[in-house]
């Protein structure tokens, strides 16, 4: 599946950003595999998380993740989607960045 998706250094994410901003959908490039703990500190609304292995394809999956709680995943990930609407993204699915 093609993903129009802006590229954002990991530590930013959607923190600070408004519900209304023109950016729909983000994601972070780890560098390599690893475990996540995402905190939605200053992040004010809720979004939905999928987690991408090194080969882009989803590994898991977190919708309507609420503000200012911390959310750890349990597979390892290189690629990391943020996004204030729900994609139609399935575990297993591969995914490119457009």
């Amino acid at each position: 599946m093609k993903i129009r998706a802006k590229k954002m250094p990991s530590w930013l994410g959607f923190m600070f950003a408004s519900k209304n901003s023109l950016t729909k959908t983000i994601y972070f490039d780890l560098g390599k595999e690893r475990k996540v703990l995402l905190h939605m500190i200053f992040v004010f609304f809720p979004i939905n998380v999928y987690l991408l292995n090194k080969n882009k394809k989803v590994v898991e999956k977190k919708e309507d993740l609420m503000p200012f709680r911390f959310y750890y995943f349990f597979k390892k990930a290189e690629f990391v989607i943020e996004s204030k609407e729900k994609l139609r993204l399935k575990i297993g699915q591969a995914v490119t960045f457009i």
